[in-house]
């Protein structure tokens, strides 16, 4: 009778544990671990500051391009240059039958839009002081895209023209990742057509790369820089908890997010603090939630990092630090922690100049150099947004408070103040 009842009392404990064991499964099915996502981008035009992404540069003279075969009747001496739009296939050849009026390079602009060579068939685009617009259709891998352009002339010495192409559309879309809104925006930073180029930090000491990387923004563009929502390729980020290794087509036309499967690590840091950081063949976007910025197991070397706060006045300033090339490496295993290495907190040296008067007088211009620095040294960019309700001296111009700002020995910016 004995153990009929331990039998019976130990079959009960079974069943009460494989109960609880289903239970927790059944909690654990009720949140499904994040999946990959596949983001369709679409190539639409563009306004504003997001006008400002891509800019391609062409030189003209009287040089004739190799492959040109046929061309308009020219009412003046043509300038011709070829432009390097794609990452793919021969350049597009272009001719400038140029006038000058009030400083200005006009004219009319013939583009090989088909790049056969002959540019007698193409139709004449009026180039005036305010550019023209034009589409192109740009072939990368097996897709071939119209993107949008206007083109603009500044002189270079007497027989040569620059010739400014800025892109008028971009990749975009918006996406749900990790329990955020993303509004993505793919770019091309060095304008070869592609939009995926690996950036690669420079060893410790080496100069910084002379172009723009390619990369993706996850928020609309304002008048200072956010490190939050601008993502260098090959792209990582942090969101909603979890890392995702975000990879962009080569064409731009869409972009995955997959959870990151290695262990991770975290980085300790004052809430709000937004870093790029090389990790694991990778530029990570991450912003510090609860003094902590989680970031894979590995190697980290800091790239660039910043942060916002308003001031008494409501004054929203924005700090950006200066890209680091020689960042020491930080060596976290899984689970491990350390401190973020920035110095905190920031330290301004200001500096006031009146020109040769001794006293300050009444509507007198007054000149302030600051530079700002971390504790370890490093300079780190000053730039003021204004707060939404505050005014504002132009469309895109944040209200004018410090005169004077330099990074090292260079200004920044320049302007007026009210002694006073």
């Amino acid at each position: 009778m004995t153990t009929s009842r331990v039998i019976a009392k130990a079959m009960f404990v079974s069943l009460a544990v494989m109960a609880a064991l289903l239970s927790a499964a059944a909690a654990a099915a009720a949140e499904p671990p994040a999946e990959t996502k596949v983001i369709k981008l679409t190539y639409t035009p563009c306004t504003g500051q997001e006008m400002l992404l891509s800019t391609v540069p062409c030189a003209l003279d009287t040089t004739k391009p190799e492959g040109l075969t046929a061309e308009p009747a020219y009412k003046g001496k043509p300038l011709y240059g070829s432009l390097h739009l794609g990452a793919e296939g021969k350049p597009f050849l272009v001719a400038l039958d140029p006038s000058a009026a009030d400083g200005m390079i006009q004219g009319t602009l013939y583009v090989d839009r088909d790049r056969d060579g002959d540019l007698a068939k193409e139709k004449p685009l009026a180039l005036a002081g305010g550019g023209v617009d034009f589409d192109l259709a740009i072939v990368v891998g097996d897709k071939t895209v119209n993107r949008l352009f206007t083109a603009s002339a500044l002189p270079k010495g007497e027989s040569a023209v620059i010739l400014i192409l800025r892109e008028r559309g971009a990749w975009k879309a918006k996406a749900d990742v990790g329990g955020q809104t993303l509004d993505i925006m793919a770019v091309d930073g060095n304008s070869n057509g592609r939009f995926n180029d690996a950036f690669v930090l420079p060893e410790p000491g080496k100069p910084m790369p002379p172009i723009a990387p390619d990369m993706i923004l996850t928020k609309p563009l304002g008048p200072a820089p956010d490190l939050s929502g601008m993502c260098v390729c090959p792209v990582m980020m942090a969101l909603g908890g979890a890392l995702y290794d975000v990879d962009v087509a080569a064409d731009g036309t869409s972009v995955t997010f997959a959870p990151h499967a290695g262990p991770t690590a975290a980085l300790t840091a004052p809430d709000g603090l937004t870093a790029i950081l090389s990790v694991g063949g990778r530029m990570l976007t991450v912003t510090a939630r609860d003094g902590k910025m989680l970031v894979p197991a590995g190697t980290i070397r800091p790239f660039v990092y910043g942060f916002s706060k308003k001031d008494a006045n409501g004054a929203l300033w924005t700090l950006t630090s200066g890209p680091d090339t020689k960042p020491a490496p930080i060596q976290l295993s899984a689970g491990g922690v350390a401190a973020f290495p920035a110095g905190l907190p920031l330290v301004a040296t200001v500096k006031a100049s009146v020109g040769a008067a001794a006293k300050l007088a009444p509507g007198q211009e007054v000149s302030f150099s600051v530079t700002t620095t971390d504790a370890a040294g490093n300079d780190v960019n000053l730039q003021q947004v204004p707060a939404q309700d505050a005014p504002r001296t132009g469309p895109d111009e944040p209200t004018p408070t410090v005169i004077v700002i330099k990074q090292g020995d260079k200004t920044l910016h320049r302007g007026k103040c009210g002694f006073g």
